[in-house]
């Protein structure tokens, strides 16, 4: 009998986490800013918890806040985008 995998069980974390990534992957190829001839840069938010990262492809442009802190953070925008 086949085994039957997780990420093919609905309700089961597996399966969430699965279907996250695959619609992450699908999201991502649909974007030109993910492309591998998007320009990166990231900026000071002047918060150390508070990463920034923005990337563009023609006039799209795409920009990540990412906090690293267990804590809501604030951040300010030090740079012109």
């Amino acid at each position: 009998m086949g085994e039957c995998r997780e990420e093919k069980k609905p309700g089961t974390v597996q399966y969430a986490i699965w279907n996250g990534l695959k619609q992450m992957e699908e999201f991502r190829r649909e974007e030109n800013c993910f492309g591998e001839t998007a320009s990166i840069s990231t900026w000071d938010t002047g918060n150390s918890a508070v990463f920034a990262i923005r990337r563009t492809a023609g006039n799209e442009e795409l920009i990540c806040l990412a906090n690293f802190s267990e804590y809501g953070q604030n951040g300010e925008e030090n740079e012109k985008i």
